[in-house]
């Protein structure tokens, strides 16, 4: 996710008490950790995550990102940009949930990835004073907002064609519960309480 909060401890090397704004991603992590670790990423392959550890350290206050992708199952459905100077961020919106009218809720039990509103021409916020997309920006006969246009639509182009299509994560064997992958205390009611979480447990 983007958008939602991450809290990191690693006394000694990350200083306590610390609020960052700037948008990161849970991609940063493999980079990351494996930059810790005296790893090596890959060179056979793009790898989207960033390290965060300069972020983190404040040896660095702008994200590692340039440009986040958002994406519902393999539909690319938005482009956030972080310009290098300022402090807005921007995101570029080419579809959005097909909402019932006056509520953040879809048709039927979920959202289905395919089923969204299009626009073209895309829709631009400034997520900075935003974080709701509530309130587009109008950018025609705007020099400046349309150049920030222009900044997204490259590099999401570019984008595309270094992913080519992605294969679904949403198709119905996916979503499967798989009960092997999950820890069975109690075989087969797989119900039980870990003494570990004992002080968490109303009785």
């Amino acid at each position: 996710g983007i958008r939602v909060p991450t809290v990191i401890r690693f006394p000694g090397i990350i200083p306590r008490g610390k609020v960052i704004d700037e948008p990161t991603q849970q991609l940063d992590m493999f980079t990351t950790i494996t930059k810790l670790i005296g790893g090596k990423i890959p060179s056979d392959r793009v790898i989207d995550g960033k390290d965060m550890l300069p972020l983190l350290q404040f040896k660095e206050s702008k994200s590692p990102h340039k440009f986040m992708y958002h994406y519902c199952g393999e539909h690319l459905q938005a482009t956030r940009y972080r310009p290098p100077q300022g402090s807005s961020v921007w995101k570029l919106v080419t579809e959005l949930p097909n909402y019932k009218p006056g509520e953040d809720k879809c048709y039927g039990l979920a959202c289905i990835c395919s089923n969204t509103i299009k626009y073209d021409p895309p829709l631009l916020f400034d997520i900075t004073a935003d974080p709701g997309e509530r309130n587009p920006v109008s950018y025609k006969n705007n020099k400046h907002l349309q150049d920030i246009v222009n900044k997204i639509s490259a590099a999401t182009a570019e984008h595309k064609k270094s992913v080519g299509t992605p294969e679904s994560r949403m198709t119905f064997f996916k979503l499967l519960w798989r009960p092997w992958f999950q820890p069975c205390c109690n075989f087969p009611s797989c119900t039980c309480s870990d003494p570990v979480y004992k002080d968490f447990v109303d009785e």
